[in-house]
Order: C-alpha cells, then sequence, then structure tokens
C-alpha cells in the first residue's frame, strides 16, 4: 500500500502473515518446511507503508484532518483529467501521499531524471526534493538500520506483471532477474524485461544499496482492484516469502556477502 487505492496489497500481506504463523508447524514449500525456511531468513513486513492515501482511497476527504483537506481539494481542481471525474471518483482513485506526493516516485534512485507532475495532485509528483516524505523517510531509516539485507519485494496492483530491469550492476542483475523467474514460475505473472525508472523504493534498494528488488503487481482489469478478485490473487501469490526465503538459500554466497 505504498499508492494509496492499492491497498488490496495490504490485505495479501496481512493474510499471508496470518497463514505462514498459523502452519509454521506443518507447512512446507517445494518440501521444504516452514520452519526451516523462516529460522534461516528473517522477513521485515510494512503491510501498509501509505495510511494517508489508503485512508483517502478508502473513505474519502472526511477521513483526513481538516486541516489537510485544503490540498486535496486543490490537487482535484489543478490536476489535468483527460474525462471529467467526480470529487469522490478522483478520491477513490488516490494514489499519493496526504501532500500530493507519491511515494513511488521519491526516493533517491534517479530522482532528477524521472519527469512527472510538476505539482501536488493524486499521482506521479515525485516532491520537491529527494525522500521529502516522512514515509519514504522511514522506509529509507528502516533499511539501513538492517545489517544484512539481501533482497526487496515490493507488492503492487494491477497488471500481473513483475518488474525486475532498473539498469542495475552486474552485481544483482542475474540474482534479481532470477527472484523475478521464480516468481513468475509461481504466479504466472509476465516479466517485463523492458528497463524502468521511476525513483521507486525497488529501484533506490539496487540502484543505492545494491540490493536486488522486484516489484510484483497483482491483480487485473479494474483501476481499484475489487475485492472479488481477492481469491484468485491469494492463490497466485500465498507462497511469495516461502518462496523468496528459497530462492536466496539457494545462493549462499548472496545471502553471506549481500551487506550494506
Amino acid at each position: 500500500a505504498i499508492h494509496g487505492r492499492e491497498y488490496m496489497t495490504a490485505q495479501l500481506t496481512m493474510k499471508q502473515l496470518e497463514f505462514y504463523l498459523r502452519y509454521y508447524d506443518v507447512g512446507s514449500y517445494q518440501g521444504i518446511p516452514y520452519s526451516e525456511l523462516f529460522e534461516q531468513i528473517c522477513f521485515y513486513i510494512v503491510p501498509m507503508t501509505n495510511p494517508d492515501g489508503v485512508m483517502i482511497a478508502q473513505q474519502g476527504l472526511e477521513s483526513l484532518p481538516e486541516e489537510m483537506r485544503p490540498l486535496i481539494e486543490k490537487c482535484y481542481e489543478t490536476e489535468e483529467h483527460d474525462v471529467f471525474v467526480t470529487f469522490e471518483t478522483y478520491l477513490s482513485r488516490w494514489k499519493a501521499n496526504a501532500n500530493g506526493v507519491d511515494l513511488n516516485r521519491n526516493y533517491d534512485a534517479r530522482w532528477e531524471e524521472y519527469d512527472g507532475a510538476d505539482h501536488p495532485q493524486s499521482y506521479q509528483y515525485k516532491g520537491p526534493s529527494p525522500a521529502s516524505e516522512p514515509e519514504t523517510q522511514a522506509m529509507v531509516a528502516l533499511m539501513d538500520s538492517l545489517p544484512n539485507v539481501i533482497a526487496t519485494l515490493c507488492v503492487h496492483s494491477q497488471g500481473e506483471v513483475i518488474y525486475w530491469n532498473c539498469g542495475q550492476g552486474e552485481d544483482t542483475r542475474s540474482t534479481t532477474r532470477g527472484f523475478a523467474e521464480e516468481v513468475s514460475k509461481r504466479n504466472g505473472y509476465e516479466l517485463i524485461d523492458e528497463q524502468n525508472n521511476d525513483a521507486s523504493l525497488s529501484d533506490w534498494s539496487e540502484l543505492e544499496r545494491s540490493v536486488p528488488a522486484i516489484t510484483v503487481e497483482i491483480g487485473k482489469g479494474a483501476l481499484v482492484l475489487p475485492i472479488e478478485q481477492f481469491p484468485t490473487v491469494w492463490l497466485q501469490n500465498y507462497d511469495l516469502l516461502p518462496l523468496t526465503a528459497a530462492y536466496f538459500l539457494s545462493i549462499p554466497d548472496e545471502v553471506s556477502t549481500a551487506q550494506f
């Protein structure tokens, strides 16, 4: 939920956690017990990195303190719309944080090169400077506080695709591509090989921290995923974390050297 309207990703993450805890002693991935995988790999999970944006998308303007509402109203008035949308519909499609900054365009990873909106709005405004937003700063601080980060897994919606190529160096490229391939084999999502640079969390992980990172886009079709898609999304991705653990444990040299 780094993008407000993509709150199904938070639902998926929480259900994954519930599932792994419930079946910790009896569950397995490709014959490897969950208990063994999670004993060797530690996951730091942030299920909702943009709570204000989620509140805007789910509950509208009334979910914000009164002093924050004028900015959101101004965003609606100044943002270009291809077709007319009501204010309520506009809010339901909100991606940014409460400052009108798209958090996944706010990381210090070729930030200067990203050409998005030039003012606060519901999406694609990268902010006044790299990591200008408290949510971005919190994620950077979390990553910097950890001694041995071996991967970053970002979950977004929608499209049923996997992004992995940000022009990273050879030190992480093959590992990242292999990670993306393993996820694609499991959930059936399409690999996007075209290079993508948008000052995102995954870009920052790769380019600034040399940590393999992929972005998995769940769901398909609707602009805001309907809850009816969740059972399919769940079956496609319920074992995403044990898959991640198994993959990185299969390349021990990466696990032992991927520090920053």
